[in-house]
């Protein structure tokens, strides 16, 4: 049996041995209050399964559950279903972040962090209106993860089967910073220079004449490696082209090359000339990694997907991610459907193959955890590389409208000194999947809502301030 993609085979006896080794031996006493602590975790659990969305716990059920464990007979049984309907693992690697002498408060401390954060995904969910399931994971690497959970269904619909934390997902613009790691790893290998122009790499053609004409001048041949990996070149989004959009929904199953999605940019109003420093113009948009795309691909002589799997997926052992439309499923995982905008279902919809470079990839929260952490945390590119990667400039003119939020080179910059966390980095994608990492802390946070409607900060940074708060209840001792 399992619950919330958790195997409970073998769970048993870990987690028994876990207790008695926790506990050391202690009293009775002190075994009856953890258990009754536990089953407190227990009717909570029992609660988001059954639709209380809340996940609150009433005060009765440690009166409940002190009446269970009173009797010796019990005992056994009330363990056997607090393995079985929990994740057990997860309250005791929460209590590793929270360590104290005194058993009951981490618990406590742990239980109220996991009912804050599913209230969180919860919420989230029940804005897509049946629309879209969630999950989400926070993890460290040095120790282990700290939550993780589901809610909602794969798709729409009452007989859909529930999300489980090994359903993949579309991480949609997170393929963004997956394909500047494999072009960064190129600049640290010599064979190309954050300010090489493009026209210069790629062959003749590939790159459309006038594809950067600003004020009847062709900016094309200054547009660097630079300039596409930071969103300061000043190239138009394809998607943003209304002439595309039109063919684009006629006809769901037509698979766009990168080619003709860069020539429909080259048809539109460019934003501005390449920009000159990092705190210049800022224009987001999916042409510049479909370019960088083929580049990476011009430069090994190998398909783009193959690159990502030798050069990341592979030495990280990332297991479950592949490249949509261009590789077959790594696993037998379901696939959960990403909702855009008015409910559109863009579940196998062969013309999303156009996202690509730019954001084709489709994975799930553990492989998308090790991602994050592997690129923060220098298994990827050496860590001089990456601070130039995570270097935002902080410039006037932002990723969005929020003045907090920052682009450095296939990376978010998120300003969170209000919660004592400070810089934040990673990245987003359409549907509202997420990648972050925290370096103060080493966490990574990382999940989906699978639906366009609302806002991924609705997401991110209630989870981070919740475990922020969680974290800064520790003693200064104790405090990492």
């Amino acid at each position: 049996m399992t619950k919330r993609g958790v195997s409970s085979s073998g769970t048993t006896t870990v987690c028994r041995q876990r207790m008695w080794r926790w506990l050391g031996g202690g009293a009775v006493a002190v075994v009856l209050t953890v258990v009754v602590v536990f089953l407190a975790v227990w009717q909570t659990r029992k609660s988001w399964e059954s639709g209380d969305q809340d996940g609150r716990v009433d005060e009765g059920d440690a009166v409940r559950g002190e009446s269970l464990v009173g009797s010796d007979t019990l005992l056994p049984q009330v363990l056997e279903e607090f393995v079985v309907e929990t994740q057990c693992d997860s309250l005791f690697d929460c209590c590793d972040f929270f360590p104290s002498d005194n058993i009951t408060e981490s618990a406590e401390a742990c239980i109220a962090l996991f009912n804050a954060l599913q209230k969180v995904l919860d919420k989230q969910v029940r804005r897509n209106r049946g629309k879209g399931g969630g999950v989400a994971r926070v993890e460290s690497t040095d120790k282990g993860i700290l939550w993780q959970s589901t809610s909602g269904r794969l798709y729409g619909g009452a007989d859909a089967p529930d999300m489980t934390l090994d359903t993949l997902f579309e991480i949609a613009s997170i393929t963004k910073t997956v394909t500047a790691a494999v072009v960064l790893k190129l600049v640290e290998a010599g064979r190309i220079s954050l300010r090489d122009e493009v026209v210069d790499l790629l062959p003749d053609g590939a790159v459309p004449e006038g594809l950067l004409t600003v004020n009847g001048t062709d900016g094309t041949v200054n547009l660097t490696v630079w300039h596409l990996l930071s969103h300061r070149g000043g190239l138009p989004d394809f998607w943003d082209n209304w002439n595309f959009l039109e063919e684009y929904d006629a006809d769901p199953n037509y698979d766009w090359t990168p080619q003709e999605t860069i020539a429909w940019a080259a048809a539109m109003d460019k934003e501005f000339p390449p920009q000159t420093s990092i705190k210049g113009n800022f224009a987001y948009g999916d042409t510049n990694y479909v370019i960088l795309g083929l580049l990476v691909e011009h430069l090994t002589g190998k398909a783009l997907h193959k690159v990502f799997r030798e050069a990341i997926f592979d030495p990280l052992d990332m297991n479950s991610t592949y490249m949509s439309y261009k590789e077959e499923p790594r696993t037998d995982a379901p696939l959960s459907h990403r909702y855009g905008y008015d409910s559109e279902d863009l579940h196998n919809v062969t013309r999303q193959a156009a996202d690509w470079a730019s954001g084709g990839l489709i994975s799930d929260v553990h492989d998308t955890s090790i991602f994050i952490r592997g690129f923060m945390e220098g298994r990827i590119i050496s860590p001089d590389t990456l601070a130039n990667a995570l270097d935002a400039g902080q410039a006037a003119s932002s990723f969005s409208n929020a003045e907090w939020i920052y682009y450095g080179l296939g990376t978010m910059e998120l300003q969170m000194d209000w919660i004592g966390l400070g810089y934040v980095y990673g990245h987003v994608g359409y549907g509202n999947s997420y990648a972050f990492y925290s370096q103060k802390r080493k966490l990574a946070v990382v999940g989906t809502v699978n639906n366009e409607e609302g806002a991924w900060t609705r997401s991110v940074v209630p989870i981070l301030e919740a475990v922020e708060a969680f974290l800064q209840r520790q003693s200064p001792a104790s405090e990492s």
